[in-house]
């Protein structure tokens, strides 16, 4: 995690259906996330939000925590998602979009 700002990083969803419940999406990162690295766009279904790291604290985004996510656009796998429900739309945290970071 970077210690000066947040960090947006463009990844891919995907739906991970569970009988009884506990369905969830899973990010998981286009690659580099240089700016010149613009083609890692066209495949990307949103932006991670990452907080920004805490000296002598938390500097490291692990595999499985919930982070919240900037849909892009469309309907996102076989949930229906809709970028309507992203958090830059509706702006309520109890209403965050979030995803598992895989």
């Amino acid at each position: 995690l970077d210690v000066e700002r947040p960090e947006y990083r463009r990844v891919t969803l995907a739906y991970e259906a569970k009988a009884g419940g506990g369905s969830k999406f899973l990010a998981s990162s286009t690659g580099v996330q240089r700016s010149s690295r613009l083609m890692s766009m066209s495949g990307a279904d949103g932006l991670v939000l990452l907080p920004k790291g805490e000296p002598g604290g938390k500097m490291v985004a692990k595999a499985g925590e919930m982070y919240p996510v900037m849909l892009l656009g469309g309907a996102i796998g076989t949930a229906g998602v809709k970028v309507r429900d992203s958090i830059h739309m509706n702006g309520l945290p109890s209403g965050e979009f979030k995803a598992k970071v895989s």
